[in-house]
C-alpha cells in the first residue's frame, strides 16, 4: 500500500467514525467519552488527521454495538 492509499483509507475511517456518530446522535465530546479517548484524539481522528490504532477502533465499534466487519463495510481499501 502505498501513501496516498494510507491517506485515502485514513480519510475513510475518519469519516466513517464521523458518520456513525452522528447517526447515533452523539456530540464528539459525549462520544470520546463514551470511547476513553481525548476529544482532540477524536477530532483528530475524524478529521483523517492520524490513522486510528486497532485498540481505538474497537473500542469505538464495541460502544456502538458494531462488528469491525460491518464497520468496513463502507470503506473501500
Amino acid at each position: 500500500m502505498c501513501k496516498d492509499q494510507l491517506e485515502i483509507l485514513k480519510r475513510d475511517i475518519g469519516l466513517e467514525v464521523y458518520k456513525i456518530r452522528q447517526e447515533n446522535g452523539y456530540s464528539r465530546q459525549e462520544f470520546a467519552d463514551m470511547v476513553g479517548i481525548s476529544l482532540n484524539s477524536l477530532a483528530s481522528i475524524e478529521n483523517g488527521d492520524t490513522m486510528v490504532k486497532i485498540g481505538t477502533l474497537f473500542q469505538i465499534t464495541n460502544t456502538l454495538s458494531l462488528s469491525m466487519s460491518s464497520f468496513f463495510e463502507n470503506i473501500n481499501y
